[in-house]
């Protein structure tokens, strides 16, 4: 993988006149829009493939070289860097809906961006604050050992101090999928992973820097592959060229994106704070439940990967029609995606139900685990439709920059709905409890997600209209 393919210099937001070219495949706005979309998902469901291709990678480098007490201390670390990168998240997000308007209005992005740059260094800098303050007592209040709480907490602060070009290559891969490219996002995250696999063996195998080392790999192969984003960008153009940004254009944009990114980083913060709470319900039903659920999240990480891709592509090719002024073509992609999404889901439910027991035995062998495997999947995936459609949906509505409403979904659906039925069920029925919950979570998401768009077309739920 070159410098050159990953940000391709081909790539032009628009024209001298500020006319983009109809044949641009990074134009979501012109073309048949459904084709537009599922072309730019492909591209971000690869590089969600590669990306859990690299963590494979990465847990058996550090299994093999450190050992289990080094796997603990890097799995007691990933809950906190996931805390950590929630700003980074809400901002990337709504900087990416951002871009897209203006990319699809043809206008000058260059306060956004310096608006992006400068959200991305404050978000850094919090980061690495944080991480001094809290690491330990955030590490003992999740009853980590204390061998494992040292090791958790270096690596967690030499990662930290990094933090400025692991987020900012978030920044800069929102920069390109905010406008259209997101063949070159890809390729650029893609660059990152490639060369975090190969940093992470060097370091941790025949340098023998330990976690430190683990930490490095990642810092050093973020800011290598930021460079790469950032050279092809200074290369692009980005919308008819305007005004020079001054201070007043960048803070204008700045409370732009935190308006939209607040509730982003809301729906982050409710997962990650969640899934540690539902970590210790699970715990509670013994070891073999809480094997099966970590199989799970990686299935199900995998059975969703495609509708995630599909609900970012969505939010863009929205984004990018709004600005433009056609939001008739948001309303075509959202119908021609809830088509698709049901089309793709009912297959992947019925092949995953009909094969459960075969799918369960490739993870795992001992009967215990497989069976709360199997079991999940007969009880959960004939409603994954509602699932993936949920999803989906909240790609339209984020593109339109009503990015509460996935907040308030997630909210009801997982923190109001499944945390308190996991307890309140896994106590009274066990696992199939626990599973149900899942369910019941799934089906009032689906149902709020549904009302609300609803609630748009009566018009008390518009697009945030042209830049």
């Amino acid at each position: 993988m070159t410098a050159e393919r990953a940000v391709p210099v081909r790539h032009r937001a628009g024209t001298a006149s500020g006319e983009r070219d109809p044949a641009d495949r990074t134009d979501l706005t012109r073309g048949p829009v459904l084709r537009r979309t599922v072309s730019y998902a492909l591209p971000v469901a690869a590089s969600s493939l590669l990306q859990q291709s690299y963590l494979l990678v990465d847990g058996a480098v550090v299994g093999h070289y450190l050992g289990s007490s080094g796997l603990a201390a890097v799995g007691a670390a990933q809950g906190l860097v996931y805390l950590l990168s929630t700003g980074s998240y809400g901002l990337a997000g709504a900087f990416s809906i951002r871009i897209g308007q203006l990319t699809g209005a043809g206008h000058d992005q260059r306060a956004a961006q310096r608006a992006l740059a400068a959200g991305t260094v404050f978000c850094s800098l919090v980061g690495f604050g944080l991480t001094l303050v809290l690491a330990g007592p955030a590490l003992s209040a999740m009853g980590v050992g204390a061998a494992v709480a040292q090791d958790a907490r270096l690596f967690l602060t030499t990662y930290s101090a990094g933090l400025l070009a692991v987020f900012g290559l978030t920044a800069i891969s929102a920069v390109y999928g905010g406008r259209g490219d997101s063949r070159a996002s890809m390729l650029l995250l893609g660059l990152g992973n490639v060369l975090n696999a190969g940093l992470v063996w060097w370091f941790v195998g025949p340098l023998e820097l330990g976690l430190t080392g683990a930490a490095c790999a990642t810092v050093g192969a973020s800011a290598l592959a930021a460079g790469v984003g950032l050279s092809g960008l200074a290369r692009q153009r980005g919308g008819r060229p305007g005004t020079a940004p001054t201070v007043a254009t960048v803070r204008r944009e700045l409370r732009t994106g935190i308006r939209i990114g607040l509730p982003i980083t809301g729906q982050h913060l409710v997962i990650g704070l969640g899934a540690t709470v539902l970590l210790g319900i699970v715990a509670k039903l013994g070891t073999a439940v809480l094997a099966g659920v970590t199989v799970i999240v990686r299935l199900e990480l995998f059975a969703s990967l495609v509708f995630l891709a599909l609900a970012s592509a969505l939010s863009v090719t929205v984004a990018q029609n709004a600005g433009a002024g056609r939001p008739e073509r948001g309303r075509t992609a959202l119908a021609g995606c809830v088509r698709l999404t049901v089309a793709l889901s009912v297959p992947v439910s019925v092949g995953l139900v009909a094969a459960r027991d075969v799918v369960a035995g490739l993870f795992v062998a001992d009967p215990a685990v497989t069976g709360v495997i199997g079991r999940y999947i007969a009880i959960t995936y004939p409603f994954f439709v509602c699932y993936a459609l949920m999803v989906v949906i909240h790609g339209y509505v984020t593109g339109l920059g009503r990015t509460t409403i996935p907040l308030v979904c997630t909210l009801l659906s997982f923190a109001a709905v499944r945390l308190p039925l996991s307890a309140l069920l896994g106590d009274r029925f066990g696992v199939d409890g626990l599973i149900w919950a899942v369910v019941v979570g799934w089906l009032v998401g689906l149902g709020y997600t549904v009302f609300a768009v609803a609630d748009g077309r009566r018009g008390r739920i518009t697009a945030l209209g042209r830049p």
